[in-house]
């Protein structure tokens, strides 16, 4: 729904987690990452969000960018510099 992609959830092509996790990993708002699931890749930005727990990040899966992920069980975020 158009409505649904106004509202600030609609970030479908970063990786969104919160400030303990951006200090952790010596990371800011709009560095790129690869998020790497089984032989697939891609690269997103990151975007701040404290509604994340710590230690965990969110990845919205409905998006072209995000279909290359699949429905992986396990992923692994590398930092790109």
């Amino acid at each position: 729904a158009s409505s649904l992609q106004r509202t600030r959830d609609h970030s479908l092509t970063t990786v969104h987690m919160n400030k303990e996790q951006l200090l952790a990993l010596n990371v800011k708002a709009g560095d790129s990452v690869r998020v790497v699931a089984d032989a697939d890749e891609v690269r997103l930005t990151i975007t701040p969000d404290d509604r994340v727990l710590g230690g965990c990040v969110y990845i919205p899966m409905g998006s072209a960018a995000t279909a290359p992920l699949g429905g992986a069980d396990y992923i692994a975020l590398k930092v790109v510099r």
